[in-house]
């Protein structure tokens, strides 16, 4: 009978481990890029050099995108094409191999920007990226998507430099506040400079898990305070200068949404990983380290998570 039972009871253990792999299997985190094509200002993209390859680092899937239309192309092969000549050698790839190497990887938006939307819970906007965003923001379907990404608890990061009359039309519409909204002279200093976390947000989370940040390190043209709104959380501010603003958060957007307005360039360039750590932790609601160290334990690896 105590044979029995012991097999019974391993049995259901073994039925519970299946089920929790099942379910890890079926929810693998998701992050969409909608980015400039060029070698400065798509630091999420594997294939620019000082950037972080999420795939490799932390097991999150990737789904690059760049503004669809002929001129697009065009800037494509007029900026991005000359400066991967120089990259050549490192990727060991001529301009067209690379092309079509990775068409399916990084390309025009399409109607694949919305399903894939649908299933990832940070949406990161690259550096200088706004000049494009009305692709997204004056066209209902994407926009639209981009709402119910926001209601269903998704993140927007805008990585360094929001300034657009379509970006700003859309948050205006779903009431949030473009710090870098109007005039450049009056909602950006100009300055560059260190920053710190502010003394009335230090126990945020988003400078808290899983690293313990005091600093934001060194960026450039911070928004001004008195450009942000009462909803938004002014994180980082620059060190010696409250008025001048490195990092604004609102949360509750939409209902369980957040957006994150940044002038610290260097986050996603593969720099200051306990900030990105944190942030990235923060958008999939779980330690992003331990996530990653999950899939390798799963994989057979080790899974030894390395401080």
């Amino acid at each position: 009978m105590k044979k029995i039972i012991m097999e019974v009871g391993l049995g259901i253990i073994f039925v519970m481990l299946v089920g929790v792999f099942q379910v890890r299997a079926e929810e693998p985190l998701h992050i969409v890029t909608y980015n400039r094509i060029d070698g400065g200002s798509k630091p999420v993209s594997q294939f620019e050099s000082r950037g972080v390859d999420l795939k490799a680092t932390y097991g999150i899937i990737e789904h690059h995108y760049f503004p669809p239309g002929e001129d697009a192309l065009e800037y494509m092969k007029k900026r991005y094409m000359k400066k991967m000549t120089a990259k050549r050698k490192k990727v060991d790839l001529s301009i067209e191999d690379w092309k079509s190497k990775y068409k399916d990887e990084y390309k025009p938006v399409d109607e694949s920007f919305i399903d894939n939307l649908s299933k990832a819970k940070f949406l990161h906007f690259g550096q200088y990226c706004f000049r494009y965003s009305y692709y997204l923001f004056n066209k209902p379907k994407y926009a639209n998507a981009i709402s119910e990404f926001l209601k269903k608890g998704g993140t927007i990061y805008f990585d360094y430099n929001a300034t657009s009359l379509a970006l700003t039309q859309y948050l205006d519409s779903i009431n949030v506040k473009n710090p870098a909204s109007g005039d450049s002279d009056t909602t950006c200093s100009g300055s560059y400079g260190a920053t710190d976390v502010s003394s009335e947000y230090k126990n945020h989370p988003l400078v808290n898990h899983p690293h313990k940040i005091t600093s934001g390190g060194r960026g450039y043209n911070w928004f001004w305070k008195n450009n942000c709104s009462k909803e938004q959380i002014l994180l980082f501010t620059v060190s010696g200068d409250s008025r001048e603003v490195a990092m604004v958060v609102q949360e509750n957007v939409l209902g369980k949404g957040t957006i994150i307005f940044t002038q610290l360039s260097p986050i996603f360039r593969n720099r200051y990983k306990k900030l990105l750590e944190n942030i990235l932790s923060f958008a999939y609601g779980q330690d992003i380290r331990e996530y990653k160290m999950r899939l390798v334990e799963e994989a057979g690896g080790p899974g030894v998570m390395a401080e």
